[in-house]
């Protein structure tokens, strides 16, 4: 692990490979001390936004891990991976699938007001996004790069302990998330977390639609934009079904939670 620093800034940057228990494990026991610290922000935002204490967050979890298991059981591998690299008798595989369906969990209790653009302009495709989140979580973020045998290299900014995020992979399809405050919420289907980590699994935007609707889309409502070489998508996804908006007449998407 390396990490690259600037004022007030150290950023972790974490190389895995192998199995997708053997990613989750180095992930876990590499970024132990960010995970514990993001475990505890988290019980933190649940009790003071949400009025959860942590078992109620754990039965929620316990749902998603039941669906993680059935409609992505390789990502399950790597959740139960990190669970053990952390190595700590207080976190277990739940604890690390709240961390994954945090959005889920909360969704409608807080809000998030990031801004995402995606610009194809020429033979050049820009994919950008501003993060509007927990001044307290920013210390524990971490860049991964992952390589796994038959799918696209992947290099993503991370929450530690959470298996998917904003990113780009080396077939050029590039994702960013807004999140959306709306009901309802499924615990049948896939975090939208996860679902970014598929998509950036995915060697086109077109191929990435269609795995997310061969899951049956998001456990909520949300907003990805993707985008590769051949321009962009904004996937308007909720647990009801998608809408995926091409880019206008000037190859510009661009979708905002600020008024």
């Amino acid at each position: 692990m390396t990490s690259q620093t600037g004022p007030n800034l150290q950023i972790p940057r974490v190389h895995l490979e192998g199995s997708s228990y053997e990613i989750g494990f180095k992930h876990g026991h590499v970024l132990k001390e960010q995970i514990l610290s993001q475990l505890e922000i988290y019980r933190e935002i649940f009790q003071q936004n949400c009025k959860f204490d942590w078992p109620h967050v754990r039965s929620i979890s316990e749902e998603f891990k039941t669906s993680i298991g059935l409609l992505a059981p390789e990502l399950l591998e790597e959740i139960g991976g990190i669970a053990d690299g952390v190595a700590d008798p207080n976190v277990d595989i739940i604890d690390i699938v709240a961390l994954n369906a945090r959005s889920e969990i909360a969704l409608g209790q807080w809000d998030d007001g990031c801004t995402s653009l995606a610009w194809h302009i020429g033979d050049k495709q820009i994919l950008a996004q501003n993060w509007d989140w927990r001044v307290s979580v920013g210390k524990n973020l971490a860049i991964a790069f992952i390589h796994q045998a038959g799918k696209p290299d992947i290099t993503m900014v991370i929450e530690p302990g959470i298996v998917g995020k904003i990113g780009f992979n080396s077939s050029s399809v590039g994702v960013c998330l807004n999140a959306i405050r709306a009901r309802p919420t499924s615990t049948s289907l896939l975090p939208i977390h996860l679902l970014l980590r598929i998509a950036l699994e995915c060697p086109s935007v077109d191929a990435a639609i269609a795995k997310i609707e061969s899951l049956g889309g998001a456990a909520s409502s949300q907003h990805i934009l993707i985008a590769d070489l051949h321009g962009g998508r904004a996937l308007e996804l909720s647990p009801l079904g998608g809408v995926y908006i091409p880019e206008d007449q000037y190859g510009i998407i661009v979708h905002t939670n600020h008024s």
